[in-house]
């Protein structure tokens, strides 16, 4: 069992997040940002909730906020936003707020180890995050090609290391537990914009390009998103992949490509067994 400050998604007990995708009404984004960064986020962690990611969409409708929690318990989201309407300030954070749409989660196996101890301030253009929504394809809709939760997560797992060796460095992974079925919602430290389209021409020709395409074959949908750090974003410590115990897990599946898949990890490993996300 980990300690209070420190989350470990593979430790065998179901854990929560909340993703809260946020439109702020046209000219708050500043008294938003404010009022979260100085008087809202104390209230959220006080009840016990962790925030792993704070960011607002790098393009598009720059408008939009995503907000990435560890909460306590399922129940606690109707707990705090009964307990949240008396309060002053939140009642000013929510009249910057044109709509909210609320998404409970809860970390896949592939999830890092994070370590809410850590923190320090981002600095505007330090970092960007990809926010990757796939929907699984069902077993039994298409015969012959890759299907369910578990084809998905093999080949993730697989591609993981890989990710991280081009660039996208894994921050968090989840799946839905309310909603649509099948749903994973990844988050990615990625090093430039470029690498949203170089990441698939990478694997053309690579020993993995099987891999790559049995994932994106068991993919029904999918959705990016490039978001940039809000000022009150943290940077966590995290365990990139959990090495031995991520390894152990791919392995108790059986599959046949394990001793590959620890050979990734280990060259991997070598470029740096932990980094700060």
């Amino acid at each position: 069992m980990s300690d209070d400050t420190t989350i470990d998604p593979r430790d065998g007990e179901l854990r929560y997040c909340l993703r809260d995708v946020i439109t702020v009404n046209p000219g708050d984004m500043k008294r938003f940002e404010h009022l979260m960064q100085t008087k809202v986020l104390k209230l959220f962690q006080t009840s016990g909730w962790k925030l792993v990611n704070a960011s607002y969409a790098a393009s598009g409708n720059t408008n939009t906020v995503v907000h990435l929690w560890h909460m306590p318990s399922a129940d606690s989201l109707l707990s705090n936003m009964l307990q949240f309407l008396e309060n002053e300030d939140y009642s000013k954070l929510h009249a910057c707020v044109l709509n909210e749409e609320q998404q409970i989660l809860s970390p896949t196996r592939m999830c890092p180890l994070i370590d809410f101890q850590t923190r320090k301030r981002v600095q505007d253009g330090e970092r960007q995050f990809l926010a990757q929504t796939v929907v699984v394809r069902k077993p039994g809709k298409d015969e012959g090609r890759p299907v369910g939760m578990t084809a998905f997560l093999r080949s993730f797992a697989v591609l993981v290391p890989l990710f991280a060796l081009r660039g996208w460095d894994l921050v968090h992974s989840s799946y839905s537990v309310t909603g649509r079925p099948s749903t994973i919602v990844n988050l990615f430290e990625v090093s430039q914009a470029g690498d949203l389209i170089d990441l698939p021409r990478s694997f053309v020709g690579d020993p993995y390009e099987s891999v790559f395409r049995s994932l994106a074959l068991s993919i029904d949908s999918e959705e990016r998103r490039l978001i940039a750090p809000l000022n009150y974003c943290p940077i966590l410590t995290t365990k990139a992949l959990g090495w031995q115990r991520l390894t152990n897990i791919f392995e108790a599946t059986k599959d046949d490509s394990a001793s590959d898949y620890t050979r990734v990890l280990y060259q991997l490993k070598k470029k740096g067994g932990s980094r700060e996300s």
